[in-house]
């Protein structure tokens, strides 16, 4: 009676051999596609790492935190070369400078509602320039009905977080009543937070309030004391407000002042003035 057999199939050396051969090349297969996988992966970083740096070079702003090498002033940005630059980033980018940058450049070729998505979607992330911009669309009405509550909103976030032309703008909104319910001792306050980083029309508006008695007690010492911080940086209201007020004159009255601030806006604007621009 033949035993039992575990094998009971003859042993096929040539065939073990081809099995090994085959096995082998499956090995080497497998090893080269991981290492073309981890080049073409490698090389996927290094086209999105010069993609970004071509978008930063055309787009990024000065203002902006965590961008390294070339920055680009908002009346500088060339729509088209930016945009051919950026498209590629956003389309796969965790970053909320890229879609800050896209709606940046956007802006700068006004195509207002376009940048809008662009600008929310960063602001949603916390990142300040965003919120900023926003809200200056707000303001201004650009691309986006105007709405001095949602601007408010928009620059009070801004403004929590450090930015100074944000503190400004939010201090305007409360001295004006726009937005917000006036209160001029939260216009004080927070033109004092914009005023102490070194704005000067800041400085200067701080200054005026300080003249007129209004969020803080009358002081023409504060008053010149302010005044001369925002003239020495070259503000002209500054410069004129503190000669009044060392040839024993006043200022201008607030309306006057609400009036030159509307009248010179869009001059700011051209000059590339960073409170009433874009960044």
């Amino acid at each position: 009676m033949i035993g039992y057999q575990e094998n009971t199939l003859p042993v096929n050396r040539k065939r073990i051999g081809v099995d090994t051969m085959f096995a082998l090349s499956c090995v080497v297969a497998i090893v080269m596609a991981g290492i073309s996988g981890e080049a073409e992966s490698a090389s996927g970083k290094d086209r999105r790492t010069m993609a970004e740096k071509r978008c930063d070079a055309l787009a990024a702003s000065p203002d902006a935190p965590g961008v390294r090498g070339e920055q680009v002033n908002f009346e500088r940005i060339n729509v088209a070369a930016a945009f051919s630059a950026c498209k590629e980033v956003v389309q796969d980018t965790s970053k909320p400078r890229y879609w800050y940058q896209m709606g940046r450049l956007l802006d700068k070729g006004k195509y207002y509602r376009e940048a809008l998505p662009w600008y929310l979607k960063a602001a949603r992330q916390g990142f300040v320039p965003a919120q900023y911009n926003l809200g200056v669309k707000y303001r201004d009405g650009q691309g986006v009905q105007r709405d001095d509550s949602i601007a408010a909103a928009l620059f009070r976030k801004a403004a929590e977080q450090g930015d100074a032309d944000a503190q400004f703008n939010l201090g305007l909104f409360y001295a004006d009543g726009q937005g917000v319910p006036r209160n001029d001792a939260k216009a004080v306050a927070w033109y004092r937070k914009a005023a102490s980083q070194g704005l000067a029309v800041a400085q200067s508006n701080l200054g005026f309030m300080y003249e007129h008695g209004r969020g803080v007690p009358r002081s023409l010492r504060e008053a010149a004391a302010w005044y001369g911080k925002a003239a020495a940086q070259g503000n002209s209201i500054a410069r004129r407000n503190l000669a009044n007020l060392q040839g024993g004159g006043s200022s201008y009255s607030y309306d006057d002042e609400l009036m030159q601030r509307q009248q010179t806006r869009d001059l700011y604007r051209n000059a590339g003035d960073p409170n009433w621009n874009m960044r």
